[in-house]
Formats: C-alpha cells, structure tokens, sequence
C-alpha cells in the first residue's frame, strides 16, 4: 500500500485558503470576504514567486459589504498571473530566437 506525502510546507500553504475552500450554498459573500481569501492566495503566490512579485491592493471604501459571487476574485487574479507568465515566456523565447539569429545557429 502506498502513502501519498504532502510535500513539506504544503500545510502552511493550505491555512490562507482553508476557510473559504468549503463549498457554499447561498448567493454569495461579502466583499470583504472574497478580499481575505484573495490576501490568502496572493501570500502563496508571494512564496511562489519571492521578490519577483509585488502587490499592491487597492479596494475602494465601501466596496467592502457589497455581495459578490463566491469565489469571483481569486481566478481573476490566477489568470493574470497565468498572462503575464505566458508573456514572460514568450519575451524569453523571441530573446532567445534573436540570440540564434544573430549568431547564426539555430
């Protein structure tokens, strides 16, 4: 029989997202509430990406009670972590395909 291991540090990760990973059955959350989840996700991106990433927050007064659907802030934010990596990626390869070109390899 084999026992799957959670890679170490994989607990510490989980805590910012444990409260709001239960599925709910109502309309939505407070703002609020979608915000600390999203603080929580951007704690394991920070540990993910170091100093290469900063984050600024700004959340207009207010907005904080308004109802949102769950879960509404936290893929956003993914996918533009997943663009801008896709543009990091492609910067790096054009780069390097100059790099060839100029050299005369392939």
């Amino acid at each position: 029989m084999t026992t799957r291991r959670r890679p170490i540090g994989c607990r510490a990760l989980e805590r910012p997202l444990a409260p709001n990973a239960r599925p709910r059955r109502d309309a939505g959350n407070p703002a609020r509430e979608e915000i600390d989840f999203l603080k929580g996700y951007l704690e394991i991106e920070q540990t993910r990406f170091g100093d290469r990433l900063a984050v600024n927050l700004h959340i207009e007064p207010g907005v904080e009670n308004l109802m949102v659907p769950h879960l509404i802030l936290q893929p956003l934010v993914e996918t533009r972590f997943a663009t801008a990596s896709n543009r990091a990626k492609s910067r790096a390869r054009s780069r390097s395909r100059r790099g060839a070109m100029a050299t005369g390899s392939n």
